[in-house]
């Protein structure tokens, strides 16, 4: 998930959370940012974990050369 994506629903938790402060639910609100902020930080660090994988595969060269076959 691109960045931007995961930053845009943050700011929507933000929003939410924002919107049940003025109303003046606290307790709403608080659940609002810590959720909006847990997920966010999962959702990094999932990109972060898939990024860093290795490919299987992908470290092999595609047109091998055999020294001992010629």
């Amino acid at each position: 998930m691109p960045i931007a994506v995961t930053l845009a629903l943050l700011l929507f938790w933000v929003v939410i959370a924002y919107r049940q402060f003025q109303r003046g639910d606290m307790v709403l609100a608080g659940i609002f940012l810590f959720v909006g902020i847990a997920l966010t930080i999962y959702r990094i660090r999932q990109a972060q974990s898939r990024s860093q994988r290795v490919i299987p595969g992908a470290s092999q060269d595609s047109n091998p050369q055999d020294p001992i076959g010629k």
